[in-house]
């Protein structure tokens, strides 16, 4: 690990690069030093941990996804930065101080950054982001202060990141002796970034896909999430006979939380592909979101013999989400036929696969699939029976797209009920199962398609969610049944500095006084004129 001041080239490395990006994604709630008027990045502090070391990894992934545990997506790297000891610190023309600290894993895929000691002051407010601001996690206030004093940030897209904190004069010394940065992970895999490696199995399907359809209620309420900024598993919000939207987490135990770890955990939503892939289309990479997400949890029962874990998340998701609760039942018989289990393999987006035949195995379910099969990353996954109700989670088993092996899911909703029936069963019931909770009426999530302001399809969604975006909602209805309106064209543009911007309308560029190198061309495929050495 080391820390200097900057002293790098980057795709985006001044104000007037920033400030495009800001008119092109962001409306006014945007970091603050997006505005810039504050000190370039280049005179901003800057902390380095070692990136990936992609053979050895691979190889190590080789011997060890087969044994189970959560997949391995990033390496964990311990620091030790505070405001006082790290960053740069300088005065806002409003008269607010900033932070600023810069954060790098060179070559690696993306990263995420944790701080073991936490707590906002009240005038306080935080942001991490690319170093290029293409990647813009939500805004951190004061009240996503937790009990425990922990934050840990969902994934950003690209090798270094900057962390920006701003507060009143008066409450910088309170920030400073209440923020350590612990933990800076360096992303090698998973979440569409293995481009070498493949994404998931060509056999899984989308939820897009006609086997997905009477599914729409469900479909929202499963997740991936991350833990420890370093391993991934799947899951679902789970219901309770309250009915009353608390968000109660339900994965597998062998996935690795516990009391220790779990404000580690972050569950993003909603992460599937916009369209239904079909042969081996299915296995790559899709275009599936990573902006929406709920972080930080709290442990509250688990079993390794039935293999679950029941967690209760430290906020709900955004309503603009449209997260459900999916169902469960408790019955020990045989769960009835049409069933299917919603999982994301390889932390890819979202897939569905179908039961041929479910039987009883000791303190599993064991399962022969139909269509779709399971992979690394998928453990965790709820099993649903016909009715739409969870009956386990996928702990284990043989399944690949190049076999028809069984997979096999903790029998732990009737085995275990004893752990988890003063949460799921608060009204004291006891009933033997339970439904699916949709809060955004039928369809949930799914009750629709969205075309968005820039002219792209968000499918799945609800009227409100396409309402908060500014987009034109078509009630039941997929993306691939809609034409959404096309926004100017864009391509690279190279600007004075001799750095090169993706993706910007020759408006934009030309507004910074950059050179516009064409529609639909790129960074990668274009050499920016430098500017004379000084």
């Amino acid at each position: 690990m080391t820390t200097t001041p900057t002293a790098f080239k980057t795709a985006v490395s001044t104000a007037a690069s920033i400030a495009i990006l800001s008119s092109l994604s962001l409306g006014a709630d945007q970091p603050a030093s997006f505005d810039g008027l504050q000190l370039p990045l280049d005179a901003i502090g800057m902390l380095e941990v070692p990136g990936p070391d992609y053979p050895r990894l691979w190889a190590e992934d080789d011997l060890n996804d087969h044994k189970g545990g959560a997949m391995r997506i990033a390496v964990p790297n311990d620091v030790s930065a505070t405001p006082l000891t790290h960053g740069t610190w300088e005065r806002m023309p409003n008269g607010r101080l900033l932070w600023r600290l810069i954060v790098t894993a060179p070559e690696s895929k993306h990263v995420n950054v944790a701080f073991e000691d936490w707590h906002l002051p009240a005038s306080g407010e935080a942001w991490i982001s690319s170093i290029d601001g293409r990647y813009i996690l939500n805004r951190i206030p004061p009240a996503d202060n937790v009990n425990d004093g922990e934050l840990w940030s969902a994934l950003v897209f690209s090798d270094t990141a900057v962390i920006e904190i701003s507060v009143d004069a008066h409450e910088r010394n309170e920030l400073i002796e209440n923020t350590t940065l612990t933990k800076v992970n360096a992303g090698y895999r998973g979440f569409g970034v293995d481009e070498t490696r493949g994404s998931s199995e060509s056999c899984n399907i989308d939820v897009e896909c006609p086997l997905g359809d009477d599914w729409w209620n469900e479909i929202p309420a499963a997740g991936v999430y991350t833990i420890n900024g370093s391993l991934t598993c799947s899951g679902s919000m789970i219901n309770n006979t309250a009915n009353d939207e608390t968000p109660y987490f339900f994965t597998a135990d062998h996935c690795g939380i516990s009391t220790g770890n779990d404000q580690s955990v972050v569950v993003y939503w909603n992460h599937q592909n916009s369209t239904c892939r079909t042969g081996g289309a299915s296995g790559n990479n899709g275009n599936g979101q990573y902006n929406q997400y709920t972080s930080g949890s709290t442990w509250l029962a688990d079993n390794s013999n039935t293999d679950y874990t029941l967690i209760r998340l430290n906020s709900d998701p955004n309503p603009s989400y449209g997260v459900t609760f999916a169902g469960w039942n408790r019955s020990n018989s045989t769960p009835t036929a049409g069933g299917v289990s919603i999982h994301h393999p390889n932390c890819a987006e979202k897939r569905i696969s179908s039961v041929q035949t479910v039987y009883a195995n000791g303190p599993y379910w064991g399962v022969n699939w139909d269509q779709g099969r399971t992979y690394y990353g998928s453990s965790g996954s709820p099993l649903f029976n016909g009715n739409h109700q969870i009956v386990g989670s996928l702990c284990c088993g043989s399944s690949f797209c190049t076999n028809d092996s069984d997979d096999f899911y903790g029998r732990s909703i009737s085995q275990s009920w004893s752990g988890m029936s003063s949460y799921l069963d608060p009204t004291g019931s006891g009933v033997i199962s339970c439904d699916t909770l949709n809060p955004y009426g039928d369809g949930g999530g799914g009750s629709g398609a969205c075309c968005t302001t820039n002219g792209t399809c968000v499918p799945n969604t609800n009227q409100n969610t396409c309402d908060t975006v500014g987009g034109t909602f078509y009630p039941g209805t997929a993306c691939a049944d809609v034409t959404c309106g096309q926004t100017d064209p864009t391509g690279a543009c190279c600007l004075t500095s001799g750095s090169c911007i993706g993706n910007v309308s020759s408006e934009a560029c030309n507004s910074a006084g950059g050179d516009y190198q064409g529609d639909n061309s790129n960074c990668g495929s274009v050499t920016c004129e430098q500017p004379d050495p000084t």
